[in-house]
C-alpha cells in the first residue's frame, strides 16, 4: 500500500495502486473434498491467485470455476448455472463488509455439508449467520458450513436456459409460447374515491408466456403449491413470480434468490406414474383464487393435451379443509372447459412425478401489476360451456350489485348499501347463493356490475360486454388489484371507493388480519357520489 500527501492540513491518504506485488495469502483450511465430483468456486482478483490458494490441497484437483468478475447480480448469474457447489473460496477482499455481503448474497448456492471459506472478514452478527452458526471472527481465514439445502427462486424467464445447466437431470422444453405486449387502459378511465390509492398505470406491460415441459423427477407439494427438482425451485411454485422478492408461504423464505423446505415436509414422497399438467394454486378451492390465479395458468392445456393425449391435471385437496372433490368449484368448471373429469386427478399430499407441464400464470395481481389478454379466451370457453349447461338461467337484468353477506371483510351496513343501489335501478345478487351456471349467465347479459370488493366480483370474467364497474371496499384492501384488472382487460370504466376498515388503534394496515378486516361503507363521505355514479351508468 502506498502512500500520498493530503491537501494541505490534513492527514495522509492511504490509497491503493495497480502495481502492488502479490499478497502472501495465510495458511486456508480447506475442508476435505466431498467426493471425485467435487466443485470449488473461487472468488479471486486473478487465475493465479485462486491457482495459488488451491495448489498443495485436496482441491487442487477438484472440478474449478474461478470467477474473476465484479458485482453480486454476475457473480450470482454465473453461479446459478453450476449443477453444484461443494465449496467456495473467497480471496476477493479483505475488506469485512464487501466479503460479507457477497457471502449474504451467495452462501446459498452452497449444498449442505459444503463450505464458505473467507481469507479475511469482520465480525458478523446478526440473524443470517444462523444459517452456518453465530460468528464473530477477527481477522484471518474463516470457514463457514453449510447446513440446510437452500433452493433457489428459478425466474420464470430463465428458466429453460438456466436449468439446462443448473440441473442436468432436468428436462426442460417449451410446448407453446405468447408473445408479450402492453396492454393499453387509456380508453377507459379509472377513478378512486377515498383513501391513498392511485390507479394503476395507462400502460401496463404484460411479459412473454411458456408453456414447459419437465421430464425427470419434480417434487409436486400438492396443496402448498411449489415444485421443486434437485436445488432449484421452478417458477410454477410463485403466485407472483415477477416480484422482486417472490413468496411462497409454505416455504422457509431465506431471502429474494433462495427459500427451504419446512423441516416436516416429506423428504421422500411417492412416486405417482404418468404425465401431468400442473394446476396447484394458493389456497385450492377457492372460488376466487382458482378463477384468478388457477385459470390464468390453463390457456396452456389445450396446446399440451394436444402434443400428449395421456396428460392429466394435477389439483390439490385442502390440507384442512375436509370438502370432497364432487364439491369443489372445478367439479362445475372443469367438464365446462372441455376437461373429463378422468383427466383429473385429485391430490391429498406430496407425490414425485417424471413428467410435469407447467406454464406461466397470465394474471399478477401484484407489483407489477398485469393480465395478459389471451386469459380472455379460457374466459370464453369457461361462459359459453357453462352457458350450454339447463340451469344457466340469467336473471334478466344489465345493472348488478353484488353483495356479500357471508365471509371475510362484512360489512356493517350492507343493508343500507343494498338498499342504495336497489334505488339507483341496480338489482341486487349474491353468487354465494347461486349455482356456477346461473352465475356465469347472470354476468354475461351485465353491462355495468358494482359491487363489494372480492370473490364475488371475480364473475365478470364471464362478461360479454361490461361497460363499467364500480367497487366498493376498504383502503386495506387496496393492496389487491383483481377488479382492476379484469376492468383493464375488458376495456370497461372503473369507480372505486374507499373506506378504513375496523381496525384496533396501532393495528398494522397492510396485515392479512386488516386485509380480512370488518369495515362500514362511508356514506357520510361517499354516499351522494356513489348514487350518482350509479345513476349516471343507468343512462
Amino acid at each position: 500500500m502506498r502512500w500520498r500527501r493530503g491537501p494541505r492540513g490534513e492527514a495522509p491518504a492511504r490509497t491503493a495502486t495497480t502495481d502492488l506485488p502479490p499478497i502472501d495469502l495465510p495458511p486456508i483450511d480447506l475442508p476435505p473434498r466431498a467426493d471425485r465430483g467435487a466443485l470449488v468456486v473461487v472468488l479471486a482478483p486473478t487465475r493465479a491467485r485462486a491457482a495459488e490458494a488451491l495448489d498443495g490441497t485436496a482441491w487442487a484437483t477438484a472440478g474449478r470455476r474461478v470467477l474473476t468478475a465484479r458485482g453480486l447480480d454476475r457473480l450470482h448469474a454465473r453461479i446459478s448455472r453450476l449443477p453444484r457447489v461443494d465449496l467456495v473460496l473467497d480471496l476477493r477482499s479483505s475488506w469485512g463488509p464487501g466479503q460479507l455481503a457477497r457471502w449474504r448474497r451467495l452462501f446459498g448456492h452452497v449444498g449442505p455439508g459444503g463450505s464458505w471459506v473467507a481469507v479475511r472478514t469482520a465480525a458478523v452478527a446478526g440473524r443470517r449467520e444462523r444459517l452456518a452458526e453465530r460468528h464473530a471472527v477477527a481477522a484471518g481465514p474463516v470457514r463457514l458450513v453449510q447446513r440446510h439445502q437452500r433452493l433457489l427462486k428459478i425466474r420464470d424467464a430463465e428458466a429453460v436456459e438456466l436449468l439446462g445447466t443448473r440441473e442436468p437431470a432436468l428436462s426442460v422444453t417449451v410446448l407453446g409460447r405468447l408473445p408479450g405486449g402492453v396492454l393499453d387502459r387509456r380508453g377507459a378511465g379509472v377513478h378512486h374515491h377515498g383513501g391513498p390509492v392511485a390507479p394503476l398505470a395507462d400502460d401496463l406491460p404484460y411479459p412473454p408466456a411458456q408453456i414447459r415441459h419437465y421430464r425427470g423427477p419434480v417434487h409436486v407439494a400438492a396443496g402448498r403449491a411449489y415444485v421443486v427438482h434437485g436445488r432449484s425451485l421452478l417458477p410454477e411454485s410463485f403466485r407472483w413470480h415477477l416480484s422482486d422478492h417472490p413468496v411462497n408461504r409454505s416455504l422457509v423464505d431465506v431471502d429474494s434468490w433462495f427459500a427451504s423446505q419446512r423441516r416436516s415436509a416429506d423428504p421422500h414422497p411417492p412416486t405417482l406414474p404418468g404425465r401431468y399438467f400442473h394446476l396447484d394454486y394458493t389456497n385450492p378451492g377457492h372460488y376466487g383464487h382458482l378463477m384468478t390465479e388457477g385459470f390464468s395458468r390453463l390457456w396452456g392445456w389445450p396446446v399440451a393435451k394436444a402434443a400428449d393425449p395421456s396428460l392429466k391435471l394435477l389439483l390439490a385437496l385442502h390440507r384442512r379443509r375436509d370438502v370432497p372433490a364432487s364439491r369443489r368449484p372445478e367439479s362445475v368448471l372443469l367438464p365446462a372447459l372441455g376437461i373429463a373429469p378422468d383427466d383429473v386427478v385429485w391430490l391429498r399430499g406430496p407425490v414425485t412425478v417424471t413428467s410435469l407441464v407447467g406454464t406461466t400464470p397470465l394474471w399478477h395481481n401484484a407489483a407489477p401489476f398485469h393480465a395478459h389478454p389471451a386469459v380472455r379466451e379460457t374466459w370464453e370457453r369457461l361462459r359459453d360451456g357453462l352457458l350450454a349447461l339447463p340451469d344457466a338461467a340469467p336473471l334478466g337484468s344489465t345493472h348488478l350489485f353484488v353483495t356479500r353477506r357471508a365471509g371475510n371483510r362484512p360489512v356493517r351496513n350492507l343493508a343500507e348499501v343494498e338498499e342504495l343501489a336497489a334505488r339507483a335501478g341496480y338489482t341486487v345478487v349474491d353468487p354465494g347463493v347461486m349455482s356456477i351456471p346461473e352465475q356465469a349467465a347472470t354476468f354475461a347479459a351485465a353491462r355495468v356490475v358494482a359491487g363489494f370488493g372480492g370473490t364475488g366480483m371475480f364473475n365478470l370474467v364471464f362478461a360479454r360486454h361490461l361497460e363499467a364497474i364500480v367497487v366498493l371496499s376498504h383502503s386495506s384492501y387496496a393492496a389487491a388489484r383483481n377488479e382492476e384488472l379484469l376492468a383493464a382487460l375488458h376495456g370497461a370504466e372503473a369507480h372505486f371507493f374507499w373506506s378504513p376498515p375496523d381496525l384496533a388503534e396501532g393495528a398494522d394496515p397492510t396485515s392479512y388480519r386488516a386485509f380480512q378486516a370488518p369495515w362500514r361503507f362511508d356514506t357520510e363521505r361517499h354516499g351522494e357520489a356513489l348514487r350518482r355514479v350509479l345513476r349516471d351508468l343507468v343512462h
